[in-house]
This record gives structure tokens, sequence and C-alpha cells, in this order.
């Protein structure tokens, strides 16, 4: 799985224009993961959210972790999508423990998240009037 943050990446090192070191780039070049150089998997967590929704995602491996309406109010549901793509079996109950993991890993990404500065589309004065 790749983030669309890659497809910036993979430009910028394919016309290597000059990056910021001190403001580096979130996505990852892509180009040694088509052509083989690199076996691995680009990354190892990736992480959504979702704010009109109070939505979230996260990402490893096969399991994916989501809660796609208010968390407050719903709990997230794991699912491992190499047995089920369509997600309809919520695995919490059985795999706690991953769950739990990804849970963690979600909330300390998060907590490094800064909060949105615009306004949604909907909540924009200039729309509404």
């Amino acid at each position: 799985p790749i983030s669309s943050l890659d497809i910036m990446a993979t430009i910028v090192a394919q016309t290597e224009v000059e990056i910021n070191p001190e403001r580096p780039l979130d996505g990852v070049n892509l180009i040694p993961f088509l052509t083989g150089k690199d076996t691995g998997t680009p990354h190892d967590y990736l992480f959504w959210r979702k704010w009109e929704q109070n939505a979230m995602a996260i990402r490893h491996g096969n399991h994916k972790l989501v809660a796609n309406d208010d968390q407050e109010q719903s709990e997230q549901e794991l699912f491992d999508l190499s047995k089920e793509i369509d997600e309809k079996t919520n695995l919490k109950s059985k795999e706690l423990e991953e769950y739990n993991r990804l849970l963690l890993e979600w909330n300390k990404w998060n907590e490094q998240m800064k909060d949105r500065i615009f306004p949604t589309l909907g909540q924009d004065v200039w729309w509404t009037e």
C-alpha cells in the first residue's frame, strides 16, 4: 500500500528537485520498489484521519483498523485484508492485541498532527452567504 504523498516524493526524486532537509516530504520515492531495487514495503504504517466525521484508519501489513463514523460514538473495527478485502468481519474480539497495538500507534501519530487550519466547504462563511 502507498499514499498519494508518495506520488509527489517520486516526482521530486525523478526531477531532482531539492527539498529543504528541515522540511522533508512525508512520501516515499516509489521507483526503487517498482524496479525491484528495494524489495521491502514503502511504509510500515499508513495513517488517515477525516475531520468532518471524526473518522480514522491505520494500515499495518494486512491489518486495517478503521472508524468510519465518529470515533467517540462507535468503536474502531479491525480487519485482515488478506482474508477479506471487503471488510465485513470485525476481528477485534479475536485479535485484541493487534487491535490495541494499532490503536496505540494511531494515537501516537495523531498526537503529532496539527489541527486543521482551513474550514470545510460547508463551514466556510463565504460559501453559505
